[in-house]
């Protein structure tokens, strides 16, 4: 995936202390790039990163109006231990 950015997530589920499902929108022409999470004493956040699909890069005045609902499992290295979950934001994002 080429260009890859944060991309909110829309909806999360607990499997269990360490293991959680996150889904988003996105539109067609996006893919999953990488997931990153980080650890602080009161909550876990986690970052989703789409990238445009190499066959759509570069290739202006294409209009998409498919949009897919994904998601993907992540295990997390520290279990939650009653941590909130939170968006991780683009850096200079609240």
């Amino acid at each position: 995936m080429l260009a890859p950015q944060l991309h909110p997530w829309t909806a999360l589920l607990v499997h269990d202390d360490r293991l959680v499902s996150i889904s988003w929108v996105r539109e067609v022409m996006h893919g999953l790039h990488s997931v990153s999470v980080s650890y602080s004493n009161d909550s876990v956040q986690i970052g989703v990163r789409l990238g445009t699909r190499p066959g759509f890069w570069g290739k202006p005045g294409y209009v998409v109006l498919r949009m897919i609902i994904e998601h993907t499992v992540v295990r997390l290295r520290e279990p939650l231990r009653g941590r909130r979950i939170d968006v991780m934001a683009a850096a200079g994002r609240p």
